[in-house]
């Protein structure tokens, strides 16, 4: 079974973040490149993992990964992209 909890402020996201554990991750809603995405975040050596996927996919489309290795750099690649209101969630 899988619990998550709902992030209701990009303060509250960024403090989730940096405490992410490796079996946890964090999705939320995007928009980038003007189209409405998902983005899942999870970690691991203290590298972060980005996994993007737009809502309205082509056939085939997979989704892009994109790593970070500073947290500082993760969070100016959210900052622009998350949805206003926020709608994030750690599981």
């Amino acid at each position: 079974m899988v619990y998550e909890i709902r992030i209701k402020s990009k303060g509250a996201l960024y403090r989730e973040l940096r405490g992410l554990e490796v079996d946890a991750g964090i999705r939320a809603d995007a928009k980038l490149e003007g189209k409405a995405a998902l983005v899942f975040v999870t970690r691991h050596s203290g590298k972060y993992a980005v996994w993007i996927r737009a809502k309205r996919r082509p056939k085939g489309d997979k989704g892009t990964f994109v790593g970070f290795e500073q947290f500082s750099e993760l969070r100016d690649f959210l900052h622009g992209a998350l949805d206003d209101p926020l709608r994030a969630y750690v599981y």
